[in-house]
């Protein structure tokens, strides 16, 4: 998860008494000439989103959708969101739960009766926080290539045994999301896709977003294309290779909309005050906080909450932001890899903000 390299105290209040169009200029000037030498150096090609209080204060994409024609980033390019779903399929379970379709106690045996004895403690909540002992995915994400959520579930069916005693440890598992996404559609008789279009898409007002629907390898590539999804790439040659799991992955979308998605949640139009702060509260393991809520990366440090996800897939490179007392929100999306230092772009942007503010 993301470490707090810096922290904005009362940028939003400057703003609202004394950031002038100049100011605003002066920022934009020195965030391009930031970019502008990672691009040159062909460490950056993606897409850098800034706001405060939901309102944009940098938006510029860099590069191209595809390498060899050349075709232009822009404001509109789809990006493939890698782990920053996990706070979609995590916000479906809570929107059940708010219906009392599901319980987050409940074990996963109750929707997944197939499953072996030995995961009957293992609960929703432990699922969403990391912390189900479920076995993990061998490797790395290119072992999941070419296999399904149904692949996934018969694996986990095989499993003799968990990997340590529910709640008793932290261990990040895209396999529990996996379930939890296929949890979503045996609940509510929707696939996944079109729950979160349905339920969270359409509220937040994300009208180029969506999670990957396609099935047959067939298909992939043609669906890919039909939705605009950019080309990523991993040491400089093309990495679309087809991925049918959803769940831990497979939502993608444009910077814009994430911050769309942001808006709704911090302004309460997705849930109310009191679940967002249970969402984002960081999970205990043997009395020490974790840097984990139910589905969201949470930090404390300096006096500011930062909460969001980081994503990597394949080529794609993903930051979601929120420092809930400041305001601000920081979205970095890349299709180029570990070329593009994610981490380090977001410390040199934060420090710039900074410096504009102090002038």
């Amino acid at each position: 998860m993301f470490k707090l390299c810096y922290v904005i105290v009362g940028f939003l209040a400057l703003l609202e008494s004394s950031y002038s169009q100049e100011a605003q200029r002066s920022f934009t000037s020195r965030v391009d000439v930031l970019l502008e030498s990672y691009f040159e150096k062909g460490k950056l090609n993606g897409d850098i989103l800034i706001a405060v209080d939901g309102q944009e204060i940098y938006h510029r994409a860099w590069g191209y959708v595809n390498m060899v024609t050349e075709e232009e980033l822009d404001s509109m390019s789809v990006f493939g969101l890698a782990s920053v779903s996990k706070i979609f399929t995590s916000s479906a379970l809570h929107l059940l739960e708010q219906r009392g379709e599901i319980s987050l106690q409940s074990s996963i045996r109750v929707f997944f009766p197939e499953l072996p004895a030995v995961y009957e403690p293992v609960t929703i909540y432990h699922m969403l926080s990391h912390t189900s002992g479920i076995p993990r995915n061998p490797g790395s994400w290119q072992n999941l290539v070419g296999r399904t959520n149904q692949d996934i579930l018969e694996f986990l069916m095989a499993q003799k045994a968990l990997e340590f005693v529910p709640g008793s440890a932290y261990q990040y598992c895209n396999y529990a999301f996996v379930l939890l996404a296929m949890l979503v559609e045996r609940v509510s008789n929707l696939s996944f896709a079109d729950f979160l279009e349905k339920e969270l898409f359409q509220k937040a007002g994300m009208k180029h977003s969506f999670a990957i629907r396609w099935e047959q390898e067939e298909n992939y590539y043609r669906e890919r294309e039909r939705l605009g999804l950019v080309h990523s790439y991993v040491n400089g040659k093309r990495a679309d290779w087809p991925l049918y799991t959803y769940g831990p992955g497979g939502v993608c979308a444009t910077a814009k909309d994430l911050l769309r998605w942001d808006r709704a949640v911090f302004s309460q139009r997705i849930f109310t005050q009191e679940q967002l702060e249970r969402i984002l509260r960081p999970v205990q393991v043997r009395g020490e906080d974790q840097h984990y809520g139910l589905g969201w990366g949470v930090l404390d440090a300096g006096g500011e909450r930062i909460v969001g996800h980081t994503g990597g897939m394949f080529g794609f490179r993903i930051l979601y932001e929120h420092q809930i007392q400041s305001g601000v929100t920081l979205i970095i999306m890349g299709n180029i890899g570990d070329d593009m230092p994610l981490m380090e772009i977001r410390s040199e942007l934060l420090r710039v903000l900074i410096e504009s503010i102090r002038g």
